[in-house]
């Protein structure tokens, strides 16, 4: 793991007998979508769309199912249809088994709770939809889940991804002190750093909305779990 965690659990351990607590959030961060959206792109059913996502590369797609194609010239009302599209599914479980682990993902995880953490895999997924299919595919992609781990997923649909994380930033000190968080999006990271300003705070990637705000030059960046000499 990288110093800055470490030192974040080893002083948290310090100061407390409970597992420092480390947050996690799934899309973008510890898991590519990218495979996600390529596939319901390949399900649209027209082919200036679905025939042209064939050729895409999942690495092609980020935040916007539609950019892609945008830059390949796709007029702007079959973009319109593919979001609703798109829509109508990403939130569905049924698609979660085309997500792949962002590289370094999986072993992280491992050595943070060997490293004694309790971790927290804080997403705004919808449990209704998706909560048995987040579960069958981060166990079929090797995350660790069980003893130690928590699973904390929207309640449901309609509520906001922003909400939901506020909700349970006053809600993680009761699992005990927050050591270390890792999210994509910088409005929620900016959230932790402030909820928690003694904790190693990471933004992961370069995936997120394209109206956030300026991410805290306190925040470390990483762009995925593969650690480099």
């Amino acid at each position: 793991m990288w110093r800055f965690v470490t030192d974040a659990l080893e002083r948290v351990a310090q100061q407390s007998e409970a597992r420092p607590v480390v947050v996690l959030d799934l899309d973008s961060t510890l898991v590519h979508t990218g495979a996600r959206h390529r596939a319901i792109a390949c399900a649209f059913p027209d082919p200036a769309v679905a025939d042209v996502a064939e050729r895409l590369d999942p690495t092609a797609f980020g935040w916007d199912v539609r950019h892609p194609f945008r830059t390949l010239g796709v007029p702007e009302p079959m973009l319109d249809q593919l979001l609703a599209f798109w829509s109508d599914r990403f939130f569905d479980g049924a698609w979660l088994d085309h997500d792949q682990p962002t590289p370094g993902a999986v072993g992280f995880t491992q050595a943070l709770l060997t490293a004694g953490a309790q971790l927290v895999y804080l997403t705004g997924r919808p449990e209704p939809t998706m909560g048995e299919g987040t579960r069958r595919s981060l166990a079929s992609m090797g995350f660790p889940l069980g003893v130690h781990t928590a699973l904390w997923m929207k309640p449901s649909v309609a509520l906001g991804d922003a909400v939901h994380k506020r909700h349970a930033t006053r809600l993680l000190p009761d699992l005990g002190p927050v050591a270390a968080t890792f999210e994509n999006e910088p409005a929620h990271a900016n959230g932790f750093l402030s909820a928690f300003p003694a904790g190693a705070h990471v933004l992961v990637g370069d995936v997120h909305d394209p109206k956030a705000p300026r991410a805290a030059a306190a925040l470390h960046r990483i762009p995925d779990f593969v650690q480099r000499r």
